[in-house]
């Protein structure tokens, strides 16, 4: 990914937010961290889920996504 060339030094808790590129920290198993922009959180700690609250253009082709799915869970 281009967002992350700047950004070398990401922790496995971490992720970058494809929106708006914040980095989110999740810091324990229960600690779900929404990014501001709303397109993407991420939970879990060091076992970390990241979780798309917003269309990810990039990843989905711009295609929409189902209206039957509500988030998508990586």
């Amino acid at each position: 990914m281009d967002i992350l060339k700047d950004k070398p030094d990401l922790e496995p808790n971490q992720a970058v937010c494809f929106n708006c590129g914040n980095v989110l920290t999740s810091n324990g198993q229960y600690d779900m961290v929404v990014c501001p922009c709303g397109a993407m959180a991420v939970d879990g700690g060091y076992h970390l889920r990241i979780i798309e609250l917003k269309e990810n253009p990039t990843r989905t082709g711009g295609l929409s996504p189902s209206d039957e799915i509500a988030f998508m869970v990586k």
